[in-house]
This record gives structure tokens, C-alpha cells and sequence, in this order.
């Protein structure tokens, strides 16, 4: 099914007669329980290299998420999760490398998720940012042991891992925020 999306992704870019009717199964595609479809292609980088295909895969995924994230059961959205979480981690950490754009659309869905579950946030989520934050500044998280203090620099050394720690705690603050201005507005 991979494999028919990339081709028909691929068709529609091209143009031609059959415009609308790719339209339509594309539109379809994306209004569809596609999560499993659209993992394989954003993990799979030999076949599916285009990136117009992955992008629109990352956007089905945000659909997904809009869609679907509150009906899942617990095992569905932990596998939804450590897809995620491993596919910024591969990228944070320079073992597989991810076109920016595409990289920031994994990042919106993932805090998508978090501002979905809130407040009652996947237990993984600090551990996961932490260990992001670690990968990129090892001085930050053990000092000692890297015999280097902390610095601005050695913090933005791997801007990849700022950017989704920031993300979501922007995001939780925001809605802390929020619930505590919904809080003080009812005791008032």
C-alpha cells in the first residue's frame, strides 16, 4: 500500500487528465485510519526517499491525530508515541537524516499529542525530552562527567533537540497557563 501511495502521490505532482480523480483518493487517504501506512513510508529511507511523499504523509499523520487520538485505546497511541519519539530521537542524534520541514512536522504532531493528552501527559514525556536534551548536551545533564561546564554554546550545539523540548513546554506552559487563568476567573 506504501508503495501504491508513493505512486500515486508521484502521479498527481506529475499532472495530467486524471488530476481530480487522484485529488480524491489522496483526500480520501488522508480522511482514513492511515497511521500504519504513512509510518512505513516516513521510516523507510531507501523506497520511499521522496520527500513531497513523506511531507504528505507527516500531514496525514496530524489528521490522524485530529481525527482520531481520542478514540485509540492505550497500546495504539504508546506505539503511536515511540514511533514519534524514536524517529526525532534518530534525527537529534544524527543517525538518519531528515529534511528540516519534514523534521518540524513530526514535532507539531507530537505536540499535538502532548496538547491532546493534557493534563493527564504519557508518563514517557519528561524522560523522553530529557534524554533529547542529553543527546545534544551532554554537559547539561551530567557536568562531572563530561569534565565541561555548561554553556550557551554547548546548549545549541544540536538545535533539533532545543526545538522539541521547547515545543512542548511551551506548549504545557501555555495550557498550565490557561488553567490556572480558567481557575482564577471561577473563584472570582
Amino acid at each position: 500500500m506504501a508503495a501504491t501511495l508513493h505512486a500515486i502521490f508521484t502521479q498527481f505532482n506529475q499532472g495530467g487528465e486524471n488530476q481530480k480523480e487522484l485529488e480524491q483518493q489522496l483526500i480520501a487517504f488522508k480522511k482514513s485510519d492511515c497511521w500504519d501506512i504513512c509510518a512505513e513510508v516516513l521510516s523507510d529511507v531507501d523506497v520511499y526517499n521522496a520527500l513531497p511523499t513523506k511531507l504528505f504523509c507527516a500531514s496525514c499523520c496530524s489528521s490522524f491525530v485530529e481525527n482520531y487520538w481520542i478514540s485509540l485505546n492505550r497500546d495504539r497511541k504508546n506505539m503511536i508515541r515511540s514511533f514519534l519519539w524514536n524517529f526525532v530521537r534518530n534525527r537529534v542524534s544524527g543517525s538518519n537524516s531528515v529534511a528540516a520541514p519534514l523534521f518540524s512536522m513530526i514535532v507539531k504532531v507530537l505536540v499535538e499529542i502532548v496538547e491532546r493528552d493534557w493534563p493527564d501527559i504519557d508518563s514517557s514525556l519528561f524522560t523522553n525530552l530529557f534524554e533529547l536534551i542529553s543527546i545534544s548536551c551532554p554537559s547539561f545533564t551530567n557536568p562531572s562527567e563530561s569534565g565541561q561546564q555548561m554553556s550557551i554554546q554547548s546548549i545549541t550545539q544540536n538545535p533539533d533537540a532545543i526545538f522539541v523540548s521547547l515545543a512542548i513546554f511551551s506548549c504545557l506552559l501555555l495550557d498550565l497557563g490557561d488553567v490556572r487563568l480558567q481557575g482564577k476567573m471561577t473563584s472570582d
